[in-house]
């Protein structure tokens, strides 16, 4: 820049060539200053997403972590990022504060996280009839692994989660509930009076009748006592009314057998129990003696007894561990007593300590799921068993109950029309741990609400 001074007499006259007038610079100052501040504000919003962002994934993580304070401090490092952090983690969720600069200019973002876990009520009904034995009914109970991996992942965050286990063959062994029975059903029947009198037992409760030392009780069928033999007779109303409880408008009545069974050991080894009265011996045992019949183990209320509402991971397994293959196939039966796991109307009657359960229907936060899995069809009375299968699946649906069926080595239309929308699942021997994960892992949802 150069400047050109003339002098006049009587008079100076400056002239400026090439200069910025002060209001311009002035201008140019405050332009550049909001650059700067502009792009200062810019670089904060950025910083304070970014800070935002891994805020949020440190809080999913240090809501489900034993060491939450390192989570946070990982998650830091990982994205280049310097921030105080206080956090605080509980079993309901977890608060995080991360404060900050971003070029002197103070950041910060406060958030919370609350844990919304819905009461989880799950059946698994597992067809264990003959054709499971072996390596079959192996690779279930694997799956059946899996599926408690995922649902039973942090047990102290489970408390509301029950599964239960229903093992089908051609009668369900409900365990030892003998106040499900109506009372005159564990009293001899005329044929048994001899035997009773010889054994000196006052019920079917005595210790040893054949099952009481194994607690095995299993229910007539509801068809046999309703003398249902034809699929036209499977009314809506009849099977609505199969979900009433004991003492509230059901009657069940104990299952025993007269005839000897065609087996002497179940699939455990364990030996079924046969007693004679003196009068009709084992080596001439006549089944149409009128009031001298022996009492015999039935091959088809097994070992593998229901279990109700596991809480833990390690009650679950030991359910699992009691699953053996049985006789026949029954799985419309063992739905039935899902059902009756699931509903409102059995509330207090399966565990003493879980007198909650089953919730209502509508219970706030209250998923309720059935899983089946069958390898066959029915063999014994198909008709009337198919039409009850599906007709009580239907109802169940009707209850806001989610419904999975997997077609085990089949693709029987009865397990497959059991299932709710995008609930049925094709299964081998090779795919059926991760059917089972897939089902897990789309019945938890634990949410994480900002």
């Amino acid at each position: 820049m150069k400047a050109v001074f003339t002098c006049l007499q009587g008079s100076t006259r400056t002239r400026q060539q090439g200069a910025f007038s002060p209001g311009f610079v002035l201008m140019l100052i405050g332009a550049v200053t909001f650059l700067i501040t502009t792009s200062s504000i810019i670089r904060a919003y950025q910083d304070h997403d970014r800070l935002s962002g891994i805020a949020d994934i440190a809080l999913l993580s240090a809501s489900d972590s034993d060491e939450p304070s390192r989570d946070v401090d990982a998650l830091l490092k990982a994205n280049r990022m310097t921030a105080d952090a206080h956090v605080q983690a509980g079993e309901n969720g977890a608060s995080l504060r991360l404060t900050s600069q971003s070029q002197d200019i103070p950041i910060g973002v406060k958030a919370s996280t609350r844990l919304v876990q819905s009461s989880v009520e799950i059946a698994v009904v597992i067809d264990i009839s003959e054709s499971m034995r072996g390596e079959p009914l192996n690779q279930v109970k694997q799956g059946l692994e899996d599926f408690a991996e995922v649902l039973y992942a942090k047990e102290r965050r489970n408390n509301n989660r029950v599964i239960s286990l229903v093992p089908a063959s051609g009668y369900v062994n409900l365990g030892p509930h003998p106040t499900f029975f109506e009372p005159a059903s564990l009293l001899p029947s005329f044929s048994l009076q001899t035997l009773f009198a010889e054994k000196n037992w006052g019920s079917f409760l005595h210790p040893s009748v054949p099952g009481r030392n194994r607690q095995a009780f299993c229910a007539q069928l509801p068809e046999d006592l309703d003398g249902i033999v034809k699929s036209s007779q499977v009314s809506s109303r009849w099977i609505r009314a199969l979900e009433s409880a004991p003492g509230r408008g059901q009657s069940i009545w104990l299952q025993y057998d007269t005839r000897r069974p065609p087996l002497s050991h179940y699939a455990d080894g364990t030996p079924l129990k046969a007693v004679y009265p003196s009068d009709n011996p084992e080596n001439a045992y006549r089944e149409d003696a009128l009031a001298s019949l022996g009492l015999f183990d039935s091959p088809d209320c097994g070992v593998s007894p229901i279990l109700a509402m596991a809480r833990t991971q390690h009650e679950y397994q030991q359910g699992i561990a009691q699953l053996y293959s049985g006789m026949n196939t029954n799985t419309a039966e063992g739905v039935l007593w899902a059902w009756r796991l699931l509903s409102p109307l059995w509330r207090g009657l399966w565990r003493d300590e879980l007198a909650d359960l089953p919730r209502d229907y509508d219970a706030p936060n209250t998923i309720k799921v059935m899983v089946l899995l069958s390898d066959g069809e029915h063999k014994e009375n198909p008709a009337v068993r198919d039409k009850k299968q599906v007709a009580l699946c239907r109802e169940m649906k009707k209850q806001g109950i989610q419904v999975f069926s997997i077609g085990y080595g089949n693709n029987a239309q009865i397990v497959r029309q059991c299932a709710g929308p995008d609930g049925y699942y094709a299964a081998n021997e090779r795919n059926i741990r991760t059917v089972f994960g897939v089902i897990a892992n789309t019945i938890n949802d634990i949410t994480l609400v900002k």
